[in-house]
């Protein structure tokens, strides 16, 4: 027959066998060492291992990423000395997969010695969403500040040009209305590509100055719930003039992807609205077409945009110069050089590839499809 004391710490064994095995969190007990003892299901599954005894006595340094090693053993040191400790690190899962950890770490007591520590005891939360969000928000901050130099330089430098080049398209209007009345038709042809490639140039600086008029007005982090093809609707309207004059079609093919994202709408319609820009200076008399689809890079769920432009001006001659267009302006300050920085600045990517009738531009978004509790708090917010 158990004696009272016995039987109470059976009793509170198999409540602790019940919680350790059914809570949603990491659980675990852990030596000295920094030896795994024991972990529960929720925790094997962060990790992707299929029993405890894949990691029973082995090193937790096993599954951190070297960074956090110091710290780490400080937290268990500190723990073995009797205090409570909350650490946040980084593991890398058996898979290879990196999760950012929230944990708060116990000691456990010898029920003969009060002073005496056995083991700790740490309940552990996966906190890699959190963390993604708060590195883009930060990011989208050093962003705005980036945005809002570059669309006063953009603004300064579009003003300065527009005067000189109004100028030669005057005057280049004024020679050929002489050649016409003097006869000298063979100076016309010449007149005219130099008045194409102006009125040209001078389309471009009215596409940057209207970014930077609205880059100066909406500077501000934009990290939200938005309706992806209504952004790329919107996106193509604003360029609805080009495209006419190119006699451009834009194809829309988004089914690959959610519809309703969160992440920040204003630095993806901004980098849009010149990457089109871009595309539409190559797809003459050809089209663009838009595809999207999720990926998981850097850790988190991206939105991925694909514009593909094909037109007359894209034969094998057209697209290698403007691969080595692209390569040599590579530190210039067009809106195309602009969307790639502000990508990057938040956390995305942009890639260029040519190819004999194709050019594409592959953005990469740090965003997350939305739920639908996500778009009731939006529509619900004051």
């Amino acid at each position: 027959m158990k004696r009272p004391n016995e039987a109470r710490l059976t009793e509170d064994d198999g409540r602790f066998q019940a919680i350790f095995s059914s809570v949603p969190e990491c659980v675990k007990r852990v030596g000295s060492n920094g030896e795994l003892i024991d972990i529960n299901p929720a925790g094997l599954a962060m990790i992707d291992a299929d029993s405890a005894e894949q990691l029973r006595g082995r090193s937790l340094l096993e599954l951190i990423d070297p960074a956090h090693h110091r710290a780490f053993l400080e937290a268990v040191s500190s723990v073995f000395r009797g205090n409570s400790v909350q650490l946040q690190f980084q593991v890398i899962a058996l898979s290879g997969k990196k999760l950012w950890m929230d944990q708060s770490a116990a000691p456990l007591f010898d029920a003969n010695d009060p002073e005496k520590v056995v083991e700790m005891v740490a309940v552990t939360r996966d906190i890699t969403a959190q963390r993604a969000a708060e590195t883009a928000i930060s990011r989208a901050k050093v962003a705005e500040e980036v945005a809002k130099a570059k669309s006063l330089f953009f603004a300064n430098v579009g003003n300065d040009l527009k005067t000189p080049l109004n100028q030669i398209i005057g005057y280049g209007e004024l020679l050929k209305e002489t050649a016409f009345d003097k006869g000298r038709h063979d100076e016309i042809s010449d007149i005219d590509r130099v008045l194409e490639a102006a009125s040209r140039l001078s389309s471009m600086l009215n596409q940057m100055l209207a970014i930077s008029l609205d880059d100066s007005r909406r500077c501000v982090s934009d990290i939200n719930t938005f309706d992806l093809p209504e952004l790329v609707d919107d996106a193509t309207a604003r360029l609805k003039p080009i495209l006419h004059a190119a006699t451009t079609r834009v194809c829309l093919a988004l089914e690959g992807a959610p519809q309703t994202w969160i992440g920040d709408k204003q630095k993806l319609d901004q980098c849009l609205r010149s990457v089109l820009s871009a595309a539409a200076e190559f797809a003459a008399h050809g089209v663009i077409t838009i595809t999207s689809r999720p990926v998981f890079a850097g850790g988190c769920t991206q939105l991925q945009l694909e514009i593909a432009a094909t037109g007359e001006r894209l034969g094998a001659r057209a697209a290698e110069d403007m691969g080595a267009a692209m390569a040599a302006r590579e530190l210039g300050e067009s809106a195309l050089q602009l969307a790639r920085g502000t990508l990057r600045s938040i956390g995305g990517e942009m890639k260029i590839l040519t190819e004999a009738q194709r050019v594409s531009f592959t953005m990469r978004v740090p965003a997350h499809p939305a739920t639908n509790q996500d778009v009731a708090a939006q529509v619900l917010a004051p």
